[in-house]
Order: C-alpha cells, then sequence, then structure tokens
C-alpha cells in the first residue's frame, strides 16, 4: 500500500489577539530588526568619527585632551563631545558633536560618523603671517635629504600650505614661494610643491651628496700657539682665530647646562614645543669629559656660544666651513670614533662627528655658482639650515679630498648622533 505523502505546512506568523496576521507579522519583523539594530550597541559603546574642515591640515582636540590632525578619524564613545580646532596655541573653531549609537546598520549605511567643522574666513585672517612662518619652517626643515646624515620625515609642506590658507590667499605670496622653491632639492619635496604649480629646479647631486667646488682653502694658514680659556684648549692660528683642538665635550656642556638650568635634559618637552630641538635632545648623554657632545641642536649651541662669550669676553661662534676645510689640510687623519684625541692639535677635522659650521645651507648656491638672497625668511624670522662639514666615522669609505667637499646639512632643531661641533673665538 502506497504511503499518503503529509500535506506541507505552511510557516505562518503567530497572530497577536485579534490583530490581523498581516498586521502580526509585521509587527514580529519590526521588533526582529529593532532587537538586530539594537544589540550591537551594547557592544559597542562607541564609534571612529571622521573629521573634516573647509581649511586644514590642523590641530584637532577632543575634550580638551586626544589631538588628531585635521583631516583625520578617531574612535569616540558615545555622546557628546567637545572639539576645539587648534593652529599652534590659538583655537580656529570650537563645536560640540553627539556621537551617535553604531546600530546595526552603520557599517553598511555609514561605517564612520562624519563631522565637517567651518573653520571662519576671520581666523585664518588672524594667523595669516604665522601660518607663512610655519610654512617657511616645514620648507627649510624639508630642504634636503642625505643618505650620511640624519633622516628628516617627509611630509606636505607645500600642498598644506594651500590647503591652510585656500588658494585666493595664496596668491598673494608668490614672492615667498619662489623663495621656498629654491630650497626644493629632493624628489618627494619637489613632488609636493608640483601640487600646487611650483616649478623648480631640482638639483642632481651623486648619492645624495653635495661635493662644495667653492670652499676657498688657504693652505697657508698655520697654527702659532695654544692656549687654555675657561678650561677649553684653543689653537691660535695664524690669522687671529682662536679654534678649539677638539669637538666640545660632554663635560664642557655639563658646564653651561649647569649655568642655564633651561637646556637641562628634564626640560626636553619644553625646548621641543619652543621649536628649540627635537625628540633626540641629548639622548645618551653621560657628562664624560672624554667624548663629543652629539644630539645638540645647532639652536642650542647658539646658546653655548653666548655664553662662552659672556664668560671669556671673546666672541663666540660657529667656524666657518672654509676656515675648517684650510685646517684640514695639514690635520687631515681620519677619526673612526667620537673620542676627543687630546693631542696638542686640530683634531677630528675630519671623520669623528659631522661638525657644524657659521654657514647657511642654501641649494641653489651650488647650481647658479652665485649666493641667493633669502628676503622673506628673514622677515618671517624662519632660520635657513646650516652646513655641516668634514663627514662622520660613518663615512670612511671616502677619501679626504671627498670629505673636505662634503656638506651635510642640519636644521637649526636637528640633534643626531652624529653631529657635534668645536667653537671658534674672535677678537
Amino acid at each position: 500500500m502506497k504511503k499518503k505523502d503529509k500535506p506541507f505546512k505552511q510557516f505562518r506568523f503567530p497572530q497577536f489577539g485579534s490583530l490581523h496576521r498581516g498586521w502580526s507579522s509585521l509587527i514580529i519583523l519590526f521588533v526582529f530588526v529593532l532587537v538586530l539594530s539594537i544589540v550591537p550597541s551594547l557592544f559597542h559603546m562607541g564609534r571612529r568619527v571622521y573629521f573634516s574642515a573647509n581649511y586644514y591640515p590642523f590641530t584637532l582636540c577632543i575634550d580638551d585632551q586626544d589631538t588628531i590632525l585635521i583631516p583625520g578619524d578617531i574612535y569616540l564613545k558615545q555622546g557628546k563631545h567637545k572639539v576645539d580646532v587648534y593652529f599652534g596655541s590659538d583655537i580656529l573653531a570650537t563645536s560640540v558633536i553627539n556621537v551617535h549609537p553604531y546600530l546595526f546598520f552603520s557599517p553598511l549605511i555609514e561605517g564612520k560618523q562624519k563631522v565637517y567643522i567651518e573653520i571662519p574666513e576671520q581666523k585664518i585672517d588672524e594667523n595669516e603671517n604665522r601660518i607663512i612662518r610655519f610654512f617657511l619652517r616645514g620648507a627649510a626643515e624639508e630642504a634636503v635629504y642625505f643618505s650620511s646624515s640624519p633622516q628628516f620625515r617627509i611630509r606636505s609642506v607645500y600642498s598644506d600650505l594651500q590647503s591652510m590658507l585656500g588658494t585666493e590667499r595664496l596668491l598673494k605670496y608668490s614672492n615667498v614661494l619662489k623663495e621656498a622653491s629654491r630650497l626644493i632639492s629632493s624628489a618627494p619635496v619637489l613632488s609636493d610643491a608640483m601640487k600646487v604649480g611650483i616649478k623648480a629646479q631640482l638639483p642632481v647631486f651623486e648619492n645624495d651628496e653635495i661635493r662644495d667646488k667653492n670652499v676657498s682653502i688657504d693652505p697657508s694658514l698655520d697654527i702659532a700657539e695654544f692656549e687654555e680659556i675657561n678650561d677649553t684648549e684653543f689653537a691660535v692660528l695664524s690669522n687671529g682665530v682662536r679654534i678649539a683642538i677638539n669637538e666640545t665635550t660632554e663635560a664642557e656642556w655639563q658646564a653651561f647646562i649647569d649655568d642655564n638650568p633651561m637646556w637641562q635634559k628634564d626640560n626636553k618637552d619644553t625646548l621641543i614645543k619652543a621649536g628649540l630641538v627635537d625628540d633626540c635632545y641629548m639622548d645618551g648623554f653621560s657628562a664624560s669629559g672624554e667624548k663629543a657632545v652629539v644630539n645638540i641642536s645647532p639652536n642650542a649651541v647658539m646658546a653655548y656660544c653666548k655664553w662662552f662669550s659672556n664668560k671669556t669676553g671673546y666672541r663666540a661662534s660657529l667656524p666657518d666651513k672654509a676656515l675648517l676645510a684650510s685646517l684640514s689640510i695639514k690635520n687631515n687623519a681620519f677619526d673612526k670614533d667620537i673620542y676627543v684625541s687630546g693631542s696638542n692639535a686640530v683634531s677630528s677635522l675630519l671623520g669623528g662627528v659631522w661638525e657644524m659650521t657659521g654657514d647657511v645651507f642654501e641649494p641653489q648656491y651650488y647650481i647658479d655658482g652665485k649666493r641667493t638672497e633669502f628676503i622673506e625668511f628673514e622677515k618671517y624670522g624662519v632660520s635657513l639650515p646650516i652646513e655641516l662639514f668634514g663627514g662622520s666615522y660613518l663615512n670612511s669609505s671616502l677619501s679626504k679630498d671627498e670629505l673636505r667637499e662634503l656638506s651635510g646639512v642640519a636644521t637649526m632643531q636637528t640633534c643626531a648622533e652624529t653631529i657635534g661641533f668645536r667653537i671658534g673665538l674672535y677678537e
């Protein structure tokens, strides 16, 4: 006997009371969707919020604590948050936002909550000069990259200026852009400048190093005698200049910071905020009398020279590159470490550590064969990078002649373990 097939039982939503079955089905479906929407919010107490603005990049501070660069995103808890847009210490805009719950459909429709902040035109007008100064400082810092000296972080400086000021305001600063373009000497910076229509001649340097053919060497320069001034040994040169026979040591630097507490390592954060040093300042410092002091910025060295001048009555400063190159002709030994020799000679002129000089680094000078004026930089109080001389213990593969012609570079904030200094005294 053939088995009868059981009739198919159609699924139906349960019926609520006297409600029509169709209405009951809609209610159940609504509750189901509501549960799916609310339950995820119990496990996600916040969401990522993406901030943008009409002018950028500026610093965004949330609830006076977390900071990000705008445009950018950050994870925030649900609820209201106070946000401030800063340029330096000035507030450009303030707003209160409400972070919505993270519901089920949010990832499908809107992965991040988007917040747009309108920065008033008046605030940009008020900070226009400071923005230009910030740009010029960035252009100076990004001027050049050397394989043999510390690597700088590549960032957008030219395109940032356009987005911070707007195209119309940018038209007023053609001279500023023209001067800044003379500092371009790396492909990434040139690419950034081209985004805002700036054309510049990109220098071609062998192995990312500049050969300075214009240094005037005086082979007749000689040492007349030696003398000690303020516990530092100096050689008196035939031209009347006194030059320290060794790079400044950690012990000598300790004497300076003892008299000038603001330059103590404990104040590094304050010095960084003031734009005087970077985050490597005095790293590895041990106050040893046998080691050249490194991880010191040119800004800090300027303060050291002023202190030394006040102590001795001489005018202390960084020697120029031509003087160091001339001395290296007769003192051409290559130093393989950063320890001072202590001998009665001007030592460590080649190798050891790169030495800061009193010469400003001007890339176009090496291309055009003539010195370039940087009026806008001076007008806005921005210092150009300085030149370094002599290579470091890492440059042992270069010949002595190559080392004399090799130019390093450091911004006024740069601190590096391969850069030191010695001072010269002038009547």
